[in-house]
C-alpha cells in the first residue's frame, strides 16, 4: 500500500520492470481495491485465472481486434470501469495497472500488421485513449520488456508519456 501511496496521487503512464519471479505480480494484486483518493484497477493480460475478473480489460481489446469496428470514444474509460473489481464506473480517480503489458502491444501490433484497418479503427485509437486516460488517471504498465510499447512508432503518442521506474520500488527491510 506505501508503494501505491507514494504514486496514486499522479497522473501519468509508469512503466514498472524487471525478471520473471521478481514478485511484480504479487505485488500489484495485493495493492488492494481502493486507497481512498483513488479506485485501484489491476489486471492482467496473461491470465492463469488464479485472479477471477483480472483479465476484462485485455479481453475487452481482443474483443474490439476480433470485431474490426471502429472504437468507441469511451473505449478504455468503459473498459476500466467494467474491469473495476467495484464496477465503480462514477470513480473520479483510477489507478490502472496492466501486468503484462507486453501480450497486450503484442497482440495490438500483430493485429495491425495482419490487417491494415485495424491500425485505424482499433490499434491507433486505443494508443491515443491510453494517452487522455493518463491525462486524469494513473496507469502503470508491467512486465519484463521495457520497449514493448514501442509499436507503430510513426504515429505512437503513448510511448512519449510512459516513465519508467526501477523496480523493486521499495527497500526491502529484514
Amino acid at each position: 500500500q506505501l508503494l501505491l501511496r507514494s504514486f496514486e496521487q499522479r497522473n501519468g503512464i509508469r512503466l514498472w520492470c524487471s525478471v520473471r519471479r521478481s514478485g511484480k505480480t504479487t505485488a500489484c494484486f495485493d495493492l488492494g481495491t481502493a486507497t481512498g483518493a483513488a479506485t485501484v484497477v489491476t489486471q492482467t493480460c496473461d491470465s492463469t485465472d488464479e485472479q477471477i475478473g483480472s483479465h476484462i480489460f485485455y479481453d475487452l481489446v481482443t474483443e474490439a481486434i476480433d470485431s474490426g469496428r471502429q472504437l468507441s470514444r469511451s473505449f478504455v474509460e468503459d473498459a476500466v470501469a467494467q474491469s473495476s473489481p467495484s464496477r465503480a464506473s462514477d470513480a473520479s480517480r483510477y489507478v490502472v495497472v496492466l501486468d503484462e503489458y507486453e501480450t497486450l502491444f503484442g497482440r495490438l501490433q500483430t493485429a495491425a500488421a495482419k490487417d491494415r484497418e485495424l491500425r485505424y479503427t482499433v490499434v491507433q485509437p486505443l494508443l491515443n485513449q491510453l494517452v487522455a486516460f493518463g491525462r486524469e488517471h494513473l496507469l502503470v504498465f508491467v512486465g519484463q520488456q521495457p520497449d514493448a510499447h514501442f509499436i507503430l512508432m510513426d504515429q505512437n503518442q503513448l510511448s512519449a508519456y510512459v516513465r519508467q521506474d526501477a523496480f523493486p520500488l521499495f527497500t526491502h527491510d529484514d
